[in-house]
């Protein structure tokens, strides 16, 4: 058996060395035959189970998740960078952290130190935070004898583990200058702040994806610091740190992905015949005096040391190069002359090492690959540099064609001293059902450069809402009606513009000296495309005899009320009663539109819509699981969206908070009700939010993977008509109370609010009172909305848990605490009045829209859950 051995409690694993085999061998997938060295037994090579990650996926978690634009500019590298003079730093931050659960090893505390010319660092785990100082004059040392140059300054807090004796002795006698900074003004030491932020995160990210327990946090910190030095950044200059420090590259075949399973092969001599010949593992820390790794073994917890190591990610995955470059390889001296040995691979550690033009040409085409796939060009000339070049230049012709089959523009004689709009090419690439990629390219105005009233007049053009694509599927379960989708091709270009506008020539398109492009459509980016398109769509849906509702400018109805069309933008939804008005109208819109038709319903808008028994079934597992593989910290799983926030504000940065907020407030809006109070509430302190913010979102997120499946049931009950329940939370922030209704149409969840009241309430009538007025707006807005598609009046019957709200509404007792209210608020009064509405005074334990107003515990939260919202799982799809 290999030496097996528990961990000391201090035991650090630092890497200086580098392992067997070059990876760019690995990842460009050149059929280069390695013999072994005789003195390498076959005993000590690992075998792995293979994980499918793609290139990108792979590189991107070997490399400590960093962005892969970093990682394409590392493979272009060559050795002559590592020539180049190192630039070492005037000061060397440090700083210590913790105290953390006790670590695997033994420690709780972790010290980082940093060279902040090069952005070399390094993370040690302490088993007592005194060590730091020992430790601190350790670094200095090393760092001075490798690399040749010492430091001037040690920068640090005034903590006690820097702040005496022994240190500042040692700094005086080597003519190191000891900075310290102030209590509480943590940004004097930012760089050592910034480090430990970026260690952490990467730690935490790499620690969570492994699955491995958390007491292994000490060894993920320290791979994240050795990950970081062996990466270009963007103080380097497309070196690495470590070039930057010492002089020379760390080299990049050592990583390897943190907790990948092995199976740690026994030797011959330590085992019998019939017994196992290797064992699972999983890989945890770098050797800091060994070319080799540490390994954990779950089965009895104990840890092994070994080298020469097969991993299956980095063995097996490559990157698909066209046969151009095996072609150029193929006939390469180097290649046909020379077999790559073991030995000769083991002393070439360094990405760049190699001083053959064949690594060099690798290094070229890897980093063409990668730009295939992840990168994205900014414009024509670009795009004509890449190796993808004539699948680019083929998407731009098929546009340019496609342009002129439409009657985009026309090619004219221009005047003299015309004024010409400038454009230029939008590119993309997309995967079909089979997930072949296809390359787009799009011709886009500069809309920018437009002036108003002489290049465009009105803007404006309505969207449809969500509301009325729930109202919609809702009749259409309850009287069984059919439902189909559409998407129309190049909506934009069908539509005429008004205005004169000359647009420049695209690259690609060849015209006569002293002509120009004459706009005849509505060209992508102007900025009247948006209503030119909605007006076009309008008239031809008038002539099928289609009418636009007053109160949702995107909600069509036909003059027999038997067909509906919901269209948002290009996307549409039809409901039509039978068959053949389904397909009258889908070829009354194939005559004049080129689009793309789908009987049923499964996708729209990023909503995906599943056929149940009884009606359907709205959810956003993509949009969610989206959210969370970004954001979540897969800490743990929520009953309840929302915790309680405490008082203390420690400001955080917005940028990554608001990342998160839009995409859950589309979520919210869509299909997810249960979270719309929580969304709220945060949208409060996207200004400046805090750390307590950041954890309460978090914690939403840990609701969000608990609830990912769950999503708005749409099955009618005819027996039931439409509710409206009003609630509010009295008081608040600055007395400004928090209101929220929810309606239900038939029993399904048709609209939903949450908000702060713009109006201080006086008393808790009062505060119930306004709320309500507000719900009654909305009630009688699709009262009338459902007339204009059926023709048929239904009462608004409205909901509350006050009784002298309801009594006050109703006139039947004295208002002399509300009579100062807005006028806007005895809508409700009004309602009532005329027979539009009716008001019911309910008891607080049936009021569900109190999930709108407060954080609820999980008994009444998942009581509103089962009212409106159902899991996926209860309701398998089956074709509309």
């Amino acid at each position: 058996m290999p030496p097996f051995y528990k961990p000391t409690p201090n035991e650090m694993y630092y890497p200086i060395g580098n392992l067997k085999t070059n990876l760019h061998s690995q990842i460009l997938g050149l059929a280069t035959e390695l013999e072994p060295e005789t003195n390498l037994p076959e005993s000590m090579q690992i075998s792995t189970k293979h994980r499918n990650l793609s290139l990108q996926q792979f590189l991107h978690e070997m490399f400590g998740h960093v962005a892969m634009k970093r990682i394409q500019y590392f493979i272009r590298q060559c050795e002559r960078c590592s020539h180049l003079l190192p630039n070492h730093a005037k000061a060397e931050p440090m700083d210590v952290m913790g105290p953390y659960n006790l670590s695997i090893n033994g420690g709780s505390w972790l010290m980082t130190g940093q060279d902040a010319g090069s952005s070399y660092g390094e993370c040690h785990i302490l088993k007592r935070k005194a060590d730091a100082t020992s430790l601190a004059i350790e670094l200095l040392t090393r760092w001075k004898r490798r690399s040749g140059r010492a430091a001037k300054t040690l920068r640090t807090d005034g903590g006690g583990e820097f702040k005496n004796d022994t240190l500042k002795k040692w700094c005086n006698a080597n003519g190191i200058i000891h900075e310290f900074s102030l209590p509480y003004f943590h940004e004097q030491n930012g760089l050592a702040e910034r480090f430990n932020r970026l260690v952490v995160d990467i730690g935490r990210t790499i620690l969570w994806s492994s699955q491995l327990p958390r007491t292994f946090w000490g060894f993920a910190f320290i791979w994240a610091a050795f990950t970081l030095n062996a990466i270009p950044n963007s103080l380097t200059n497309g070196r690495t740190p470590s070039e930057m420090l010492f002089g020379r590259s760390a080299g990049i075949d050592c990583l390897r992905i943190f907790g990948e399973t092995t199976f740690v092969h026994i030797p011959s001599k330590r085992c019998h015949k019939l017994d196992a010949h290797a064992v699972q593992a999983r890989v945890v820390a770098y050797l800091p005096d060994y070319k080799g790794w540490l390994f954990w073994i779950e089965a009895t917890s104990t840890f092994v040391k070994s080298a020469w190591a097969t991993f299956p990610c980095s063995d097996k995955v490559s990157i698909s190069l066209s046969n151009m470059m095996k072609r150029s390889m193929k006939d390469h001296p180097l290649q046909r002359n020379r077999k790559l040995k073991v030995g000769f691979l083991l002393n070439k550690m360094g990405l760049g090492d190699f001083t053959s033009k064949l690594t060099v040409l690798a290094q070229d085409k890897t980093a063409e690959a990668l730009n295939a796939n992840l990168s994205l060009p900014k414009s024509f000339k670009q795009a004509m540099s890449l190796a993808n070049r004539n699948e680019w230049l083929h998407a731009i012709r098929m546009e340019l064609s496609n342009m002129k089959d439409m009657g985009v523009f026309e090619i004219t004689p221009m005047p003299p001293g015309q004024r010409v709009l400038g454009g230029g090419w939008v590119f993309a690439v997309k995967s079909d059902p089979t997930s072949r990629q296809q390359f787009k390219a799009r011709y886009v105005a500069w809309g920018n450069l437009q002036r108003p009233t002489e290049d465009f007049a009105d803007t404006f053009a309505p969207t449809a809402s969500f509301t009325s694509l729930r109202l919609v599927l809702t009749l259409a379960a309850k009287n069984s009606w059919l439902v189909s989708t559409f998407d129309f091709v190049a909506a934009y270009l069908n539509a005429p513009i008004d205005e004169t506008l000359w647009i420049r020539p695209s690259e690609g398109l060849h015209i006569p000296l002293g002509h120009g492009c004459l706009l005849k459509k509505a060209l992508y980016g102007t900025r009247q495309a948006g209503r030119c398109w909605w007006s076009h769509l309008s008239s031809h849906l008038l002539w099928l005899v289609f009418v636009a509702t007053p109160y949702d400018l995107s909600l069509y109805v036909n003059a027999s009320k038997d067909a509906f069309v919901w269209v948002h933008v290009d996307d549409g939804v039809v409901v039509a009663k039978d068959r053949q008005i389904m397909d009258g109208i889908k070829d009354a819109l194939a005559a004049s539109f080129r689009l793309k038709w789908k009987d049923g319903i499964s996708l729209i808008v990023g909503i995906h819509v599943s056929r149940i028994p009884g009606g359907y079934f709205l959810s956003q597992n993509a949009a969610s699981n989206n959210i969370l593989n970004r954001n979540w910290s897969r800490q743990s799983h929520h009953k309840t969206p929302l915790p309680t926030l405490p008082d203390s504000h420690h400001p955080i940065r917005r940028t990554e908070f608001l990342s998160i907020i839009g995409p859950l407030s589309y979520v919210v809006n869509a299909t997810r009700p249960d979270m719309c109070f929580s969304v709220n509430m945060l949208s409060r302190h996207q200004k400046n939010p805090g750390t307590e913010h950041w954890k309460a979102l978090q914690h939403l997120l840990g609701y969000l993977k608990h609830m990912a499946d769950y999503g708005v049931r749409l099955c009618p009950d005819p027996l039931m008509g439409m509710e409206f329940y009003s609630n509010v939370s009295w008081g608040g922030e600055f007395s400004r109370s928090c209101h929220g209704f929810v309606a239900l149409l038939h029993g399904c969840a048709l609209l939903w609010c949450a908000k702060h009241l713009i109006t201080v309430a006086a008393s808790s009538c009062h505060a119930e009172y306004m709320p309500l007025s507000i719900a009654t707006h909305h009630g009688l807005w699709i009262r009338e909305l459902i007339f204009s598609l059926t023709g048929k009046w239904l009462l608004v019957d409205l909901r509350c848990d006050n009784a002298s709200c309801v009594k006050i509404s109703k006139d039947s007792v004295s208002n002399k605490r509300t009579c100062h209210s807005d006028h806007n608020f005895f809508i409700t009064n009004q309602a009532l009045f005329q027979g539009k509405a009716t008001l019911t005074w309910i008891l607080g334990v049936n009021m569900i829209a109190d999930v709108m107003t407060k954080p609820l515990g999980p008994t009444l939260h998942g009581k509103f859950i089962d009212t409106l919202m159902a899991s996926s799982k209860g309701y398998p799809a089956k074709p509309p």
